[in-house]
């Protein structure tokens, strides 16, 4: 990382560190992050940032922290959608990252106003607060 930032925030981060992390909020953070086109290489500039797709590297996150901070553990909050994909990836970051999860399963609930049944995320703000 350029600019000594590592090093500036390796200066910051004193004692023991912990990180909580609330899945849906990051996630739409990244979704919704704005991409300068100064930043962009030549050849991709004429792409718009919705066809950047930014993700995150949960591997390359607890690398950072691990090397920058004494990083005692990471908690991920997140719902449980039950698909297989999701359970190998919540799988990946408990036993591949040593995350600690805590999943709720969404909540189901319908509406008075259209005949349709809505899915709607856990609450992992609850979570956080205990």
């Amino acid at each position: 990382m350029g600019n000594g930032f590592l090093e500036k925030f390796s200066g910051a981060a004193r004692g023991k560190v912990m990180i909580f992390i609330d899945a849906a909020n990051l996630e739409q953070s990244v979704k919704s992050m704005w991409v300068n086109i100064k930043d962009v290489a030549g050849d991709l500039k004429d792409r718009t940032a919705d066809q950047f797709h930014w993700r995150v590297d949960y591997k390359k996150f607890k690398q950072f922290f691990d090397k920058s901070c004494d990083l005692k553990n990471i908690r991920f909050y997140s719902a449980s959608f039950g698909s297989d994909s999701h359970n190998r990836f919540l799988g990946f970051l408990k036993k591949g990252l040593e995350f600690k999860l805590t999943t709720k399963p969404l909540k189901e609930y319908d509406c008075f106003f259209e005949k349709r049944t809505y899915r709607q995320r856990a609450t992992a703000r609850e979570q956080l607060l205990l």
